[in-house]
């Protein structure tokens, strides 16, 4: 490995504010995320240990998760990806929502699903987790 690589390696060890920093953020929009979702009405979710991803099951809505991640972006402005290619079990029956964001995003995010879905009707008629 060349000298300025293994320099930048080093460096990094000693970055230890800065990560804890990371973390204590990436911790806040963990819990924006999980308490957003269920208040514009997806509480059926399953945060994944140490990835900033909570998989949220749209079965109740549609059985289309490719179609409604899509109208989703385009209608609501919010990314989401379908689970189909990376949920093996309930892979057509969740989408993958990404915590990775700015807060503000984090925050904005749901509200802007709620808008979105309260006006379809797409209400859930159960809760629980997945």
């Amino acid at each position: 490995m060349p000298h300025v690589y293994q320099m930048a390696a080093l460096a990094t060890l000693d970055c230890v504010e800065g990560k804890q920093a990371n973390r204590a953020a990436r911790a806040e929009q963990r819990r924006l995320m999980l308490e957003g979702l269920p208040l514009a009405g997806h509480d059926k979710i399953a945060p994944l240990n140490r990835m900033p991803y909570i998989y949220a099951d749209v079965s109740d809505f549609t059985d289309d998760t490719l179609g409604f991640a899509r109208d989703v972006l385009h209608m609501a402005g919010v990314a989401v990806t379908q689970g189909l290619n990376f949920e093996p079990v309930q892979r057509t029956q969740t989408l993958r929502c990404s915590y990775a964001s700015g807060t503000a995003d984090i925050v904005e995010g749901p509200e802007r699903l709620a808008a979105y879905w309260a006006p379809l009707g797409l209400k859930r008629a159960s809760g629980g987790s997945i």
